[in-house]
């Protein structure tokens, strides 16, 4: 068991099926988690069933924390390996709002000149050329 801190960056559609040898119908869904450090970590987690259902209730762009499992499989072969992070709780950490939003325009305001009232002509405007050459 282990936790790991960071912003909820993603969340990936909920996969739904159902179970080849119970016949049971299930869900998981899939999150992006990024640290908030220098050298920024990724992890992704899944959760299944009713654990899916409470990432309904947590916004993207807040810190949160993820206490998960590891589960390593090899395949029959023996040629292959990989692992599994398996969350089992996700908490938002203290009341905030979100740090990051991907869907949050960007905008840039452009400088606007100045009205000049002594007829000076304007710094954005052409300045006519007076080099000899």
């Amino acid at each position: 068991m282990a936790e790991f801190i960071g912003i909820l960056k993603f969340k990936f559609p909920i996969q739904v099926g159902v179970s080849a040898k119970t016949g049971n119908n299930w869900e998981s869904q899939e999150i992006e988690v990024v640290t908030n450090e220098e050298r920024p970590q990724t992890g992704y987690f899944k959760l299944f069933g009713a654990k899916a259902d409470q990432l309904a209730r947590i916004p993207l762009g807040v810190l949160i924390t993820v206490s998960y499992s590891l589960h390593g499989k090899r395949d029959k072969s023996d040629l292959k390996g990989w692992n599994s992070l398996d969350a089992w709780k996700v908490e938002v950490v203290g009341s905030q709002s979100p740090v990051y939003n991907p869907v949050a325009p960007v905008t840039q305001s452009i400088p606007q000149p100045a009205q000049d009232t002594q007829g000076n002509q304007s710094p954005y405007e052409p300045q006519p050329d007076d080099l000899p050459f």
